[in-house]
Order: structure tokens, then C-alpha cells, then sequence
């Protein structure tokens, strides 16, 4: 299937931040989006670039980062449109333990009838960094199959939530066990870690452990030495000093571009003509009672004789009862599976509590389905919901299902072949407009305090949807 993309409204570049080490090298791919938001990739060869900051150098598409650690961004450029990504070249370090102390520190040993411990040493014994180091005794002689003397941070080292790697200073004894550290997230799940295969070096030598990414923050909870070759029975010590982590040099966020705002070919200055109208904000108070600008509303609905009113976040069925007593029409809301139509429009409303529609209601994407399905060419599709489809703050707790429910919406809007065909609205703390594959995804800014919501009034013409904000 070939979508045809229109001219390029927007640039999007495959990593908004980037982080390489000195003189290493990474693709970059340039999409290009139209008004209606539908992406398509760009040539390397039609992109223009412009670097900002000692960062290195781009070459057909390809960044090659310089040799010392820099900040900086790149610029893409492709006729009037332009986006940039942040990027951070080289690392820094940051001291978590010297082992000048052992408060808060203990040994274990497995199996627990094995021999060992831990003790600070200094000289004649060796050290790093300052005045002592950490000496880890072990002996693997005792008890079959796997093997292991544990260095135990009895609370836990809190690592920084950028942490990349762990790095240590370890006095080896050479004789070849594995040394591994135990991190766990915050949910106490643990992930083991690689110092060294094989210590099999005598003297001091540097040794760093990949962290897991995307699990953060994280804990570090032990490190320790480990023998499962039952065959290797060996008694020694080796000796920890100077504990740090590296995390990417922090991006230059001051040389960050905001997006350009979409053009938004429905929006009209005055409310178009129209018999069929209807108006939606982020959300309602409990009780009309306690606003003063509830008659202001109701005066608002009569003047444009709207048809409803939609709070995009959820009313109890009495505070709906009371709103609609007040402005003498259907008030509608997000947070329960509904749906109605007016003319050739059809409007879904959806339970997205705690950003999943699977925890608000189970069987709403068999009732979804069904609803997108029995749409026709001609008609156009709301759909109301206090999360956004995006995971994130304010958006879908699960990213797959966010990403299956625009993916179901973009087909419903290739389908329906109307522009835009398909609208989804969503409360947030800004007002945000954004298109993706045809669908236009707009959020209502939420009201401060005690003041007025704003209100969007729709107009339901034959050939366009068109909207304005009202003042009342």
C-alpha cells in the first residue's frame, strides 16, 4: 500500500536526544510530516544539517561524534521545516562510595556455611583512591557447586536515575572468578550485572558494569564474587575501591526547538453557520451551584443552541443531572463507554481510567470494534477521553495499547476518508493540537483555580467540521 504524503509541515527526527561516546558514529533518520500528520522517511542526500556546539560532525545522514565529551544539537532542515535533537558526547563520573568506612556494609557468604568477610585495609595492603580500600576475603573450598562471597550494602546505594554503567577499581588476585553486582528497580525487581568474567589479572585494574536502561531509578545491592565451576576451589582476596558511575554528559537543553504549532484548517474565528452545534470543554465543576459562571454557560448554550454539552472528564450521575437542570440540554461525559450521533456525526465517548481502557471496562475494545466498524464513508468519528492515547504524563499507563488504539483510529480514518475524519479530544494542563496518520488529536487546557473552563463550540456543516472558542 502507498500513502501519498503532502508537503512537509513538520520534521521529526528518529532520536530527540542522542548520546555517543567520543568517535563513535550513529544514523540519523529525517521523517517528514504533512498537515494531516501522515510520515514518511527522507533521503540523507535532501536533508540539509546544521551543528551547533562541539559535538562532531554529520556526513549523509551519519553523525561522527568528536573526540572529547561536548554538548551541543543537531539542526535538520528540509525546505521551510526544521528539527533538532539534543546530543551529549563522552560521559561524566560520579563518586557513590570510597570505602573509607564499613558502617552500612556487610558479608554473606553462599553457601552460608562458607568462609569469608570483609574488612577495610590500608597500608602495607593496598589501596586506590584515599586512606583504605575494601578487602573481600573468600574461600571457595568449602561446599559444592556454586560459590559466592557477597559484599552487602545493607540499605541500598541509590544510583542516579541517568546512571549508564558502574565503574570499580578492583586489586585482583588472579585467580579467575566472576565479579557481579545485584541492582533491583523500584519495584524490587533485581537484574544481576557484569563487572568481570575472570579475574584473572593481579594489581589494579579499572572494571565497568552495564545498568540496565529504562529500569530506573535503580539500587545497587551487592557485589560479589561467584565460582559455579565446582572444580575451582581457591581461597584469597580481592580488593574494591573507589565505586563511581558514568551517566551521559547532561544535554544543552537551552538549545532545544519547540515544535511549530500545527496549521489547523478547522479552526474559525467566529462560529461558522450551522443549525447543529455543540460544545466541549476539559471539565465541569460537581456543582453548578458553586460557579458563578454557570448562568454565563447556560446563556452560551441558548445563544448557539447547542445540541449538548461535553465534560471531558468524568461527572458523577448526579452532577451531571444538576448541570443538565441548569442548561436545560444532554450533558455528555468522558469516563464511561457511550455512543450517539447527530447527523452525519458520530461521537464515543470511552472509560480510560488510570490510563487504560482495559482497567476502566474489559469488554469496551469488543464495543470499540464494533463502532469503528459499522462507521460508513460518509459519516465522522469523536471520540472523547480524559487520557490521552500516548504513553507518557497525562497519557496511556501501557504504550502498546496506547499505540494499538491510534493504530485503530488511523485505520477507521483511512477508511472513512474524510479530512480529518477522525477527532479524538482529551483534557490536559495545555491546550495541544497534533495530527497523526490523518487523525487529529487536541487537548483542552484544564481551568486554573476558580476560573472559567474554556469552551470549543463545534459546527456540524455538510461539507466540514469547523470550531471557535467562545467567550461567555
Amino acid at each position: 500500500k502507498i500513502t501519498v504524503v503532502g508537503a512537509a509541515e513538520r520534521l521529526e527526527l528518529n532520536s530527540a536526544k542522542i548520546s555517543l561516546a567520543p568517535v563513535e558514529s550513529r544514523d540519523i533518520t529525517v521523517y517528514a510530516r504533512d498537515e494531516q500528520g501522515f510520515k514518511a522517511p527522507l533521503e540523507p542526500e535532501d536533508v540539509s544539517w546544521r551543528v551547533l556546539g562541539p559535538v562532531g560532525e554529520i556526513q549523509v545522514g551519519r553523525l561522527y561524534a568528536g573526540s572529547q565529551p561536548g554538548t551541543g544539537a543537531l539542526e535538520a532542515r528540509f525546505g521551510s521545516a526544521r528539527a533538532r535533537a539534543l546530543v551529549s558526547i563522552g560521559v561524566g563520573e560520579t563518586p557513590l562510595l570510597y570505602f573509607e568506612l564499613t558502617d552500612g556494609i556487610s558479608f554473606i557468604s553462599h553457601p552460608s556455611s562458607g568462609v569469608g568477610g570483609i574488612a577495610l585495609a590500608t597500608f602495607p595492603e593496598p589501596f586506590h583512591g584515599h586512606n583504605y580500600s575494601l578487602r573481600l576475603d573468600y574461600d571457595f573450598t568449602v561446599g559444592a557447586g556454586t560459590r559466592a562471597a557477597y559484599v552487602v550494602f545493607d540499605q541500598g546505594l541509590a544510583l542516579p536515575s541517568t546512571a549508564e554503567k558502574l565503574r570499580l577499581w578492583v586489586y585482583g588476585d588472579g585467580q579467575g572468578h566472576w565479579l557481579r553486582g545485584l541492582v533491583a528497580d523500584q519495584s524490587g525487581k533485581e537484574f544481576p550485572v557484569d563487572f568481570a568474567r575472570n579475574v584473572d589479572w593481579t594489581g589494579w585494574e579499572l572494571v565497568e558494569a552495564k545498568l540496565p536502561q529504562g529500569e530506573g531509578p535503580l539500587v545497587l545491592k551487592r557485589i560479589y564474587l561467584v565460582e559455579p565451576d565446582e572444580t575451582k576451589k581457591t581461597v584469597g582476596s580481592i580488593y574494591l575501591d573507589d565505586l563511581s558511575v558514568t551517566s551521559p554528559l547532561p544535554f544543552a537543553t537551552e538549545l532545544a526547538q519547540p515544535d511549530e504549532p500545527w496549521p489547523d484548517p478547522n479552526y474559525t474565528r467566529k462560529a461558522a453557520a450551522g443549525s447543529s452545534r455543540v460544545i466541549v470543554t476539559a471539565a465541569l465543576p460537581g456543582d453548578p451551584g458553586s460557579v458563578e459562571w454557570s448562568t454565563n454557560l447556560k446563556n452560551a448554550v441558548r445563544k448557539n443552541k447547542v445540541k449538548f454539552v461535553v465534560s471531558l472528564s468524568p461527572l458523577s450521575p448526579e452532577s451531571r443531572a444538576a448541570w443538565e437542570e441548569v442548561l436545560a440540554v444532554p450533558v455528555r461525559t468522558a469516563g464511561e463507554f457511550n455512543s450517539w450521533d447527530l447527523g452525519n456525526t458520530v461521537f464515543l465517548s470511552l472509560n480510560a481510567a488510570q490510563g487504560t481502557l482495559v482497567q476502566g471496562d474489559s469488554e469496551q475494545w469488543h464495543a470499540l470494534t464494533a463502532e469503528l466498524t459499522s462507521l460508513k464513508n460518509s459519516q465522522e468519528l469523536f471520540v472523547f477521553l480524559e487520557s490521552a492515547p500516548f504513553s507518557g504524563a497525562g497519557g496511556f499507563s501501557s504504550r502498546p495499547e496506547a499505540d494499538l488504539l491510534r493504530q485503530r483510529l488511523s485505520e477507521t480514518r483511512a477508511r472513512l476518508r474524510k479530512d480529518p475524519g477522525v477527532w479524538v479530544l482529551t483534557p490536559s494542563a495545555a491546550a495541544t493540537l497534533e495530527f497523526e496518520n490523518g487523525v487529529r488529536y487536541q487537548t483542552l487546557a484544564r481551568a486554573q483555580d476558580e476560573d472559567k473552563p474554556a469552551l470549543l463550540l463545534f459546527t456540524l456543516g455538510s461539507s466540514k467540521i469547523t470550531y471557535t472558542e467562545i467567550e461567555y
